[in-house]
C-alpha cells in the first residue's frame, strides 16, 4: 500500500496576497461540475401546443419577451377573479424541487404581485402541500426562485402555477420557466470509453464514440427507467440516438468516421418509463479535429506536450525547494510531485531547472487531516480544484493535475476531475491506487492512472512480483489511459510497515521495468523526502544514487518504450515469473524481458525472421536457431535484446 504522509512542513497553504504579490491574475470565471440539479420540464412559452398556459386571463404574446419572441402574457381586470394557469408534473414523496421564472409587470394595483408557486397533489388530484413566494411588482425583468420544495409522502404529482395574486389587478408577463429537481447524488453516471481524452476525435487515434453508463448504486433497480443516448452537431440536429429500457449498465457505440470537424454534445438521460419524465441528465462535449492538439493523451496511453511526446520520469516531493532540485539536477528526472500545492513563485523554481511540476489536489477534501484553510465544506472542494487550475493551466512547469491519493472510489472524485476538464483541455488528471482498478470508477475519474504496489519489506517472502501483475491488470481494466505507476523506493519501516531495509538497486531496478514491460507511459518513485531520513540509517546519498541509476537507464530507452510501430509476432516459453514485451523502433525489434523472482530461470524466444541477437548493454550475442534464442535470467534478472530480421 502507498502511505504517502510527508513531513510536517509539506502543506503549503497558497494564499491570496501571495498570488497578487507575483502577479498572477484571479479568473473572472471558473467552472465547478455540479451534477446534482436535473431539469425536470422548461419553457420559453414559444410553443402554441402548450395549452395549459391559456386560460380566460392568460395568452401567448410576441409583444413582451424576455428571450426568444413570445411570453406568457397574464391580464385581470377585476380583483374578485383568481386564475392560475398550471403544468402538471410526475413527482412522488421524498424529491425534492425548485423552480424559476423571469417577470414582467406593468400597472399593477392591489396588495400582491405576479409570482409562481410548487404544490404537491396526491393522485386524485387534492392539495396536500406547496412553496410559494410574493409577489413581484417591479416594472422590469425580474427572475424569482422558489425555495427548494421536499414533496410530502402523499405525493403522488406536482403543479407549477404562474398567477396574479388575490386582490391584484393589471398585467405581467412571464418567461424561461425551469423547474428543477434537486438530488443528493446523481442516480447514475456516463464516461467515454473512447474518445479516450475529453472527448476529442483524432485522426489516427480514437474515431468513434462509445460511451458507457452505470447505476450511482450499483444495487440500483433500473427496471422502470429507460437509458436514452443521443449525439446532437453544434446546431442541435440529431446525429444519432440509441435508446435501453430496463438495463442496469449500457454501452453505446456511434460511428465518427462519417462526423464533419466541429463540435457536437452526448447526451445521456435516464427516462422514468411510465411517465416520460427525466430523472437523470449527462451532457459531454465531442470535437472532431483536423489535426491532433498540441497536448492530449493518446489512445496508447502516451502524453503529448507542445506536439512531441514526452515520458515523466518523476518522484515525489516535500515540497518544491532549490536544495531537492539541485539534488535532481543533471539526473534524468524530469518530473516531480510535489505535496501541498505549490504557489507561483515554486512553480517558477521548478521551471528555472527545467522540471516539470504534477500539481497535488489531492487534499482538496473536506475532513483530510491535511485540508488547506480555504476548503471548509464539500461545496468548497470542486471550486477551489477549478480556481487554482485557471491560476495556474498556463505555467510552463505546469505537466498534470494529481487529483486523489489511493481513494479512488471517493464519490467526490468524479466532481473534482470534472472542474479540471471544465477549466483545462490541456493537462491530464492523474490518480493512484495500489490495488486493480475498476473501469467504472477510474474512467470517469481521470486520465492517467498509476498503480503504485509497495512489496520489499526485506524479508524472503517479500512478494515482488506483484507490480508486474498489477501493472498488467491495470492496463487491461484501463486499456486506452495513461499508466504512470509508481516504483518503491523507501523503507516501509517509514510508516511502521515492518520493512527492515529499503529496496536495494536490484529490486528498484526490477520493480520499474517490470512496470514498464507492462504497458507503463511514465514512471513515479516514491519518495524523496523518504530518502533522506531511510528508518534503517542507509545514507540518502546512496539511495538518491539508486534511483537516479535506475531512472537514468529508463531514459535511455524512452524513444523505444514510447514506440507504438507495428511488432512481429513474438513468442516465449516464459510463464509468470516473466515480465515481458517486444517493441519495434528504428528498423529494429527489441524484447523486454524481466525475471520477477529470485529463482534462477530460463526461457526462449521465437521472433520470425530473426537473424541475429544482441544482449543490449551485455557485449554478447545469442544463437538462433529457426527463429529461436535462448537465454539464463538470474535472480530479479532483467535483458534487453535487439532483434534483427
Amino acid at each position: 500500500m502507498k502511505l504517502k504522509k510527508s513531513p510536517a512542513h509539506y502543506a503549503i497553504l497558497l494564499s491570496l496576497v501571495i498570488l497578487l504579490i507575483s502577479g498572477t491574475a484571479m479568473p473572472s470565471e471558473a467552472k465547478a461540475y455540479t451534477p446534482s440539479n436535473i431539469l425536470a420540464y422548461e419553457t420559453s412559452f414559444e410553443n402554441g401546443g402548450e395549452s395549459e398556459w391559456i386560460t380566460a386571463a392568460t395568452g401567448f404574446t410576441s409583444g413582451e419577451h424576455h428571450s426568444y419572441s413570445k411570453s406568457l402574457a397574464y391580464t385581470r381586470t377585476s380583483a374578485g377573479t383568481y386564475i392560475y394557469p398550471s403544468k402538471i408534473l410526475p413527482g412522488q414523496g421524498g424529491e425534492r424541487f425548485y423552480a424559476t421564472v423571469w417577470i414582467k409587470t406593468s400597472g399593477l394595483s392591489g396588495p400582491g404581485g405576479a409570482t409562481l408557486a410548487l404544490e404537491a397533489l396526491d393522485s386524485a388530484g387534492n392539495w396536500v402541500g406547496g412553496q410559494y413566494l410574493p409577489g413581484v411588482a417591479s416594472a422590469g425583468w425580474t427572475q424569482i426562485q422558489l425555495p427548494i420544495y421536499t414533496l410530502p409522502a402523499n405525493t403522488a404529482k406536482i403543479s407549477i402555477s404562474l398567477y396574479l395574486e388575490q386582490g391584484t389587478t393589471g398585467q405581467a408577463w412571464f418567461d424561461d420557466l425551469q423547474v428543477f429537481e434537486v438530488q443528493s447524488a446523481p442516480l447514475f453516471y456516463a464516461y467515454l470509453d473512447y474518445p479516450s481524452y475529453r472527448g476529442k476525435l483524432i485522426a489516427g487515434d480514437h474515431t468513434d464514440i462509445r460511451v458507457k453508463t452505470i447505476p450511482h448504486s450499483w444495487s440500483a433497480d433500473f427496471s422502470g427507467y429507460t437509458t436514452k443516448v443521443s449525439l446532437y452537431d453544434s446546431s442541435n440536429a440529431l446525429m444519432n440516438s440509441a435508446s435501453y429500457t430496463g438495463q442496469q449498465a449500457t454501452a453505446t457505440l456511434f460511428a465518427g468516421s462519417g462526423l464533419a470537424a466541429g463540435s457536437y454534445k452526448l447526451v445521456v438521460q435516464l427516462i422514468k418509463t411510465s411517465t416520460g419524465q427525466v430523472k437523470g441528465y449527462i451532457e459531454k462535449p465531442i470535437a472532431k479535429t483536423t489535426a491532433a492538439p498540441a497536448d492530449y493523451v493518446d489512445k496508447h496511453g502516451r502524453l503529448w506536450r507542445g506536439g512531441s511526446l514526452f515520458f515523466p520520469i518523476g518522484i515525489y516531493t516535500a515540497d518544491i525547494t532549490a536544495a531537492d532540485l539541485a539534488d535532481l539536477s543533471g539526473s534524468a528526472f524530469n518530473t516531480i510531485l510535489a505535496y501541498g500545492h505549490p504557489d507561483l513563485t515554486k512553480l517558477n523554481l521548478a521551471d528555472s531547472y527545467g522540471m516539470k511540476v504534477i500539481y497535488s489536489f489531492k487534499d482538496f477534501y473536506y475532513g483530510s487531516p491535511y485540508a488547506p484553510s480555504f476548503i471548509t465544506s464539500e461545496a468548497d472542494e470542486a471550486p477551489q480544484i477549478a480556481q487554482h487550475v485557471n491560476w495556474f493551466k498556463s505555467h510552463p512547469a505546469l505537466l498534470a493535475w494529481y487529483l486523489n491519493d489511493e481513494a479512488p472510489n471517493d464519490p467526490r472524485l468524479p466532481a473534482h476531475y470534472e472542474a479540471v476538464v471544465a477549466n483545462d483541455p490541456d493537462h491530464p488528471a492523474y490518480i493512484v491506487d495500489y490495488n486493480t482498478p475498476n473501469p467504472d470508477q477510474v474512467l470517469r475519474s481521470t486520465d492517467i492512472f498509476g498503480m503504485d504496489r509497495y512489496v520489499v519489506k526485506g524479508l524472503s517472502g517479500d512478494p515482488i512480483a506483484e507490480p508486474g501483475a498489477y501493472q498488467k491488470a491495470a492496463k487491461e481494466n484501463l486499456w486506452f489511459r495513461g499508466q504512470w505507476p509508481v516504483v518503491q523506493a523507501q523503507n516501509l519501516a517509514n510508516y511502521g510497515q515492518g520493512g527492515t531495509r529499503p529496496p536495494t538497486l536490484q529490486e528498484v531496478r526490477n520493480m520499474a521495468w517490470q512496470y514498464l514491460t507492462e504497458g507503463a507511459t511514465g514512471l513515479m518513485f516514491y519518495s524523496l523526502f523518504d530518502l533522506k531520513s531511510d528508518a534503517s540509517g542507509v545514507p540518502y546519498a546512496t539511495l538518491l544514487n539508486r534511483v537516479k541509476q535506475v531512472a537514468s537507464e529508463v531514459e535511455s530507452f524512452v524513444p523505444i518504450l514510447l514506440s507504438v510501430d507495428a511488432t512481429p509476432a513474438a513468442t516465449t516459453t516464459g510463464g509468470s515469473w516473466l515480465n515481458w514485451m517486444v517493441k519495434q523502433y528504428g528498423g529494429h525489434t527489441y524484447i523486454f524481458a524481466v525475471n520477477n523472482g529470485k529463482s534462477n530461470r530460463t526461457a526462449s524466444f521465437t521472433v520470425p525472421g530473426a537473424t541475429s541477437v544482441q544482449a543490449v548493454n551485455e557485449s554478447r550475442s545469442l544463437a538462433l536457431t529457426g527463429g529461436t534464442f535462448t537465454d539464463s535470467f538470474s535472480s530479479l534478472g532483467i535483458h534487453i535484446y535487439k532483434v534483427e530480421r
